[in-house]
């Protein structure tokens, strides 16, 4: 079992590193990139402090050792590091002061991918001591290459394109997937919201039963 879950973890990260290596950014990298190394370089929570900063961080630590132009190192800093608006700031750091955006991207992301690796050990070392060597190996085979389950909600209108263009490069790259979208519940609801989003932790299980990836006896 050691040596299958190290062949699925070192093939999950070679798919992660080839797939990631010439991405373009999402939405809100450069928000979450910048507000990180701001952390790390200015001791300061200017910007985006409504979210937590240990990932923020995490991604940016292989940053602190390149030489790059930062936004607030003349004072009194650029118009977004002023304003405090993590969008502008991030696009000026990564866009219009002779930082390489692709190098920049590249190496935050190898954080992300250590951290992904190291959670997946924890989870199959956890479940083998609890249920074995095969549940251990299944979790972690649905760990590395599970199916996607895409909830949305309409009313959140900032990123509805963007989870319709990731439902059209799973269906291209043929991997199993399924959009559950209705007309209300926000951003970011997670378990809690109570507008028509709210049944969706049932909708991914009936989907998952139906797919075979869960067991339908009761």
């Amino acid at each position: 079992s050691d040596v299958c879950s190290s062949d699925l973890l070192t093939l999950m990260a070679v798919l992660m590193f080839a797939s990631s290596w010439e991405d373009t950014a999402t939405s809100d990298d450069n928000v979450a990139l910048i507000a990180g190394y701001s952390y790390l370089r200015t001791q300061e929570f200017r910007l985006e402090p409504q979210n937590p900063p240990l990932i923020k961080s995490l991604s940016a630590v292989p940053l602190i050792f390149r030489r790059l132009n930062e936004p607030w190192a003349t004072a009194p800093g650029t118009t977004g590091w002023q304003q405090a608006d993590p969008d502008i700031v991030g696009r000026e750091f990564l866009y219009h002061m002779g930082n390489d955006a692709d190098a920049i991207f590249r190496a935050a992301r190898l954080p992300m991918i250590l951290f992904a690796l190291g959670f997946g050990v924890v989870l199959f070392t956890w479940t083998r001591r609890h249920f074995g060597d095969g549940v251990a190996l299944l979790t972690l085979f649905f760990f590395c290459f599970s199916p996607t389950f895409i909830a949305h909600a309409e009313d959140d209108k900032s990123f509805i394109a963007g989870s319709r263009a990731y439902q059209a490069a799973l269906e291209a790259a043929s991997v199993r997937n399924t959009f559950f979208h209705v007309p209300t519940g926000g951003h970011g609801h997670g378990l809690r919201s109570e507008k028509e989003i709210k049944p969706w932790p049932d909708r991914c299980a009936a989907w998952l039963r139906q797919v075979g990836m869960l067991s339908t006896g009761k």
